[in-house]
């Protein structure tokens, strides 16, 4: 099977799998969703790394297979027209807001702030998770 298809295939798996969360169709739209999902999880690490908490490998283990998908995803993205430098910018963006919600929910003085950043943050979360099979 062409690698093409092997990565269909699986991309076809895991959106079944998964049952709520439609994995994208088109290369350039998976390869973004894979980017957000790694940054994400880079700024949990961050944060479990800095306030302590559990799960620490889980996470580090998510962001690994979101950075895996990536690279699996790299070959057609490119055919699409994305490059490396967009798919690292599309990382680090989502890395710095995850962040930005993490510290709010764990720091806003207002208790309303701290929520509302808190359900961001674990929606945008479980939106990846809804990626991967068995999750």
């Amino acid at each position: 099977m062409s690698r093409k298809r092997t990565i269909s295939a699986v991309a076809g798996l895991l959106c079944l799998a998964s049952g709520v969360a439609a994995l994208p169709q088109s290369a350039d739209e998976r390869v973004r969703a894979f980017a957000d999902c790694a940054g994400r999880y880079s700024a949990e690490v961050e944060h479990v790394w800095l306030m302590g908490g559990p799960a620490r490998d889980e996470i580090m283990q998510r962001r690994e297979l979101f950075a895996e998908l990536v690279q699996a995803s790299l070959p057609m993205a490119e055919e699409s027209g994305i490059t490396g430098r967009q798919i690292i910018a599309w990382r680090v963006e989502a890395k710095l807001a995850h962040a930005a919600l993490l510290q709010s929910a764990t720091f806003a003085g207002d208790d309303a702030v701290s929520d509302r950043a808190d359900r961001a943050a674990r929606g945008f979360v479980t939106q990846c998770d809804r990626l991967i099979l068995g999750a």
